[in-house]
């Protein structure tokens, strides 16, 4: 969707927005770091940077939690 409508097309937040509903219920698999960048970019887009902030946070901290697993 991001390569036909866009970065900041409503179409792929909704999708990335159910893709982390299912990663959730999944216990945070892998792929959510992935999902969140897919909700980062077009928020980042549309300059709606205290979000994309956030987003950025969360990913900033999975990496960090990943990285004292290992």
């Amino acid at each position: 969707m991001m390569a036909t409508q866009g970065y900041a097309a409503m179409a792929v937040g909704e999708a990335y927005a159910r893709a982390r509903e299912l990663c959730l219920r999944l216990d945070r698999p892998p792929q959510l770091v992935t999902v969140l960048y897919g909700q980062f970019l077009p928020r980042f887009m549309r300059a709606e940077l205290q979000k994309a902030w956030g987003l950025a946070q969360e990913m900033r901290r999975l990496g960090e939690a990943q990285i004292s697993h290992h």
